[in-house]
Parts: structure tokens; sequence; C-alpha cells
């Protein structure tokens, strides 16, 4: 049997998010737009946004158009919507924000967050000053910031007209690259990669509205939208692609997944009773949520407090059935690098940690905030910068060493902290990423700071196996190397020790107050419906 007959499915994880513009042809012409953006401006274009929400949210009588068309942009009926639809579109918002925020005004007192951990936390109801981005959080997933397509898209329109009046469609690299094989100009997006981009309605698995109409980006230059399992048959490659690839011209292409939905999957943490932590360069805990488990919400649901998806986390869909609850950091182990280098610890890395791993928690007398790169959650602040307090004469480099492994674990905490009402009982946290693969004293940190137990399990490639696993829950409508990722051989298993648990509350508070003092709400920089998340 030749192997043409035994490649039946290929699948991707993407690098999300991303988006490329394509002219008519199908050739890229725009550059990548990812979440790393940093482009100086772009923060601002979003701030402008945000505020522009916030004044149709408070004034719905009086709607300005915020944007103006790019000088030389085309319209038509077909591409913009006209400005009574427009309007009557956010008139529909408003009027969904008003009605979540009078049922959240009912429930403003404090609310246990876990029975175990015996904490409190504040309501996080959205004012009525945020009620245009609180609402929109509700509905796309995605708060207004910078890692996020609407303000980077704002910003290309408006810097670069030229350019993007020229683009005929906005596809994801996997996209592009199906699209090229097959010799189409374009090629439809998955919900997964489209949720990422936080333009999606992820409850209507349709592009927002609301927020689409306010961009200065026609609606059909949009991609279309599928499950990934959606994508081209081989037997529609391109002659060129054919001849080099013979062995898939029987195989379905499947449309990409967002990576970190993968690396879940992959690493048997499919649904709410696993939490998975991931420290690469960058961190984030993320949880599955099936479909059945999703609170109503959206334009049409119920407006109770569950059907909020919480302030500070965000909320993309994996495909049909299931979605991915949580929160990242741009900075894990990209901090520890740093750290390593301008501390002049990197050559001695395994003593320094092993210096490090010898100090009681938070002894060192550091508070660190992780940003170098920005903060994405829970604060959304994208022009935060690494701050470092209580240095002395005496702070070592294992000091500051262990100190950024604590500022992860805890900024970590607090997410997790947000995301409590939709974890499941006995919950165990699966780690995964290379730096914390390779550091038990940062897993054992994670688990005091989490009051979790922390498990490491013999896996590797957790984002190829969530591709595979996809793959196979398609082509067989099984779910087999899900159910086998759970059954790895555990290598580490770290237990929370109570004392540590204490001291690293604690230090979440110092952090907490850093955080707001450099940082305060009135800043206006927050991407978050509610900055109240550090009181």
């Amino acid at each position: 049997m030749g192997l043409a007959h035994l490649v039946s499915v290929v699948g991707f994880a993407s690098f999300v998010m991303n988006l490329v513009g394509v002219d008519r042809s199908g050739r890229p012409i725009t550059p990548v737009l990812t979440y790393a953006d940093r482009h100086p401006s772009t923060a601002t274009y979003a701030k402008k946004l945000r505020q522009s929400m916030t004044d149709r949210s408070s004034n719905a009588s009086h709607l300005e158009w915020p944007f103006n068309q790019p000088s030389g942009g085309q319209s038509s009926e077909k591409e913009t919507l006209s400005g009574s639809t427009a309007v009557a579109m956010a008139n529909r918002y408003l009027q969904l924000f008003s009605e979540v925020a009078t049922t959240l005004s009912k429930d403003n007192g404090d609310s246990d967050v876990a029975d175990d951990h015996k904490r409190k936390s504040k309501s996080s109801s959205p004012s009525r000053t945020q009620g245009g981005t609180a609402v929109l959080h509700n509905v796309t997933g995605a708060p207004i910031h910078t890692a996020y397509a609407a303000p980077q898209l704002w910003r290309l329109a408006v810097e670069e007209a030229e350019l993007v009046n020229r683009v005929s469609k906005w596809q994801t690299l996997v996209s592009l690259c199906l699209a090229r094989w097959t010799g189409a100009t374009h090629m439809p997006v998955s919900f997964s990669e489209a949720s990422w981009t936080g333009l999606l309605d992820f409850r209507a698995l349709e592009w927002s509205a609301a927020l689409i109409s306010m961009l200065p980006v026609p609606r059909l230059a949009l991609p279309d939208l599928a499950d990934y399992h959606q994508g081209p048959h081989g037997a529609e490659l391109a002659p060129a692609y054919a001849s080099r690839w013979p062995e898939l011209s029987q195989a379905r292409f499947l449309l990409g997944v967002g990576d970190g939905a993968c690396a879940n999957l992959g690493s048997g943490c499919g649904d709410s009773g696993r939490l998975a932590v991931t420290i690469g360069t960058s961190a984030a805990a993320r949880v599955v949520i099936a479909e059945e488990e999703l609170p109503p919400g959206g334009e049409d649901g119920n407006h109770d407090r569950s059907s909020l998806v919480p302030p500070g986390l965000w909320c993309y869909r994996i495909d049909r059935r299931r979605l991915l609850l949580g929160g990242a950091l741009t900075d894990g182990g990209s901090l520890l690098k740093w750290i390593s280098e301008t501390f002049r610890v990197g050559p001695n890395a395994v003593l320094t940690e092993s210096l490090a791993g010898k100090q009681q928690p938070g002894g060192h007398g550091l508070t660190i905030l992780p940003f170098l790169s920005g903060e994405r959650a829970p604060g959304w602040c994208p022009n935060a910068t690494a701050s470092i307090l209580g240095l002395t004469k005496q702070t070592t480099g294992a000091d500051v060493y262990r100190a950024g492994m604590e500022a992860v674990a805890l900024r970590l905490a607090a997410i997790v902290r947000l995301m409590r009402p939709h974890l499941g009982q006995n919950l165990v946290v699966g780690a995964s990423g290379t730096a914390l693969e390779r550091s038990g004293l940062w897993r054992q940190i994670l688990a005091d700071a989490l009051g979790l137990e922390v498990v490491l399990e013999e896996q590797g490639e957790a984002t190829s196996k969530g591709v595979a696993a996809l793959m196979a829950e398609w082509r067989f409508e099984e779910e087999p190397l899900r159910e086998a990722a759970t059954q790895e051989q555990v290598l580490s298993r770290h237990t929370p020790h109570q004392d540590a648990y204490a001291a690293y509350q604690e230090a979440l508070q110092q952090q907490d107050a850093l955080y707001s003092a450099l940082h305060p709400p009135e800043s206006g920089d927050h991407a978050t419906s509610d900055v109240a998340l550090y009181n």
C-alpha cells in the first residue's frame, strides 16, 4: 500500500494571533499582524477605540463616527455598512450593556472564589462608564488591546492607507498557505483562529458586526469562517504541489487551530478538571470548557453574572463544541533570561537555581512586576513596564532570580483566581513549556503560589499531540490520543505547602499594591472592563 493511501489528514497548530492582507491575486502585501505587536502607536489606537466605545455607551443618542474612511478608500453598499445600519447595531449593543449593567448592579457584594482557599474577590461588575468595552468583551471574549486585531488594523489603515486599500482579503498564515497550495486566492479561517483575533462573536460564530462596523476595514475583506475540519482536500492541490506531495493526494487538510488550545488537548487538559499552565518564553493558564457548560450571553442571552466572560480573562473558540478560557503573560521564561543576562547569573544557572531554592518564599524582600514587554492578562495594560522593588546592597543575583520566578507564578495565580468559578473539583495543574519542564524549583513555586498540585508528565510536544488528537477526532470520530495523554507517566508531582501558600498570598497582595500604584485605574491605559482586579 502506497504512502498516499496512508496519509488521510494533515493538521496545523497556529501561532495565534496572526493576520496578513492579500491582494486580489492572493499575494500577501501587508506585514503579518501578531499578538506581539509593539508598534509605538498601536497602544494609542487601542486607547482611542476604548474611549470611543465608552463615549457611545454613555451617550447613545449622540453617536459620532469615530474613524474616518482612509483617504482614497473605496466603499460600496456591498462592502460597508450604511450609517443608519451601523448606528442601529451600536444601539443594540448599548441596549445589551444596559441589561448587563442593570442585572449586575443587583450583586455588588463579596463572594467566595474557592472554599478551600478561603479567599474573597470583589464583584467585578462593569460600570456604566465601562459599558461599551465590558459588553464587547462578553461578545468577543477579548479586550481591546494591542495583542488583538482591532487596534492593529486601525493603525495600519490610517498610517498605511494606500496599502490597506489594496487588501482584498485578510488571511491567517495557515489559510494563506492552504490557498497557495490549492491555487485559490483565499481560504476560510477556522473559528479558533478567528476567535484569537478578538473580532469574532464567539457564541454566534460570526464576525462581531458591532466591532467591525467601527473599524475602517470592509466587512467583505474578512475571510469566511468554518470549523477546523472544513479545509480543502488533497485532490484540490494545485498541479505543482500535487506533484511535489503525491502522498497527500488523498488527505484532508484541516484549518489552523490555536497553539494554546492544541497544547491543552495534547497534555490531557481537555476538560474543566485539569488546568494547563505553560511557561515557555511567555506564560499562560488555560482550561477547556465544553459548549454545554457555556453560560448564556451575547445579544440574545440571559444576562446574569454567570453569562459574563470574567474581566481580565479571554475566552476563545476551539471548535463548535469547546472553548478555551484563561489568560496569558507576554513574559515568562523571557524574564528569567533577562535576569540571567542582566545580573550575570547565566553562566552559573545551575548554581544560581540551587541557591535560589534554599530561600524561603519571599525571603529576598523583592517585589517584581514581570512586564518587560507590557501586560496582557489580567490588567491588560500595554504600557506597563517591569519593576523591581526592594533592592539593597545585600541583594544577590540568586535573590532576583528567585523573585523573578515568583513574580511570574504570582501573576499566573492572579489569573487563576479569576478562573476559579469555571474550574472543576479536585483540580490538578498540568505543567508544560520548556522553562517549566526544566525547573523543578519553578514548578514547586507554582504549586505553592496556586495552592494546587502541579504534575509534570512524560509527554513532550503537547501542541503537536493536540493537533493529532483533533485530527483523530475528525477522522475516527473518537478521542484516542486525548485519552492516551491522560495516561502519560508522571515524572514529578509537586504538592503545595500551606506555609508557602500563605506567604505567597501576602506576596500577591504586595504585587497587586505595587501594580495599582504604578498603573492606577484612572490612567485609562487598561483594556480590561474592570481595573479593580488588583484591589
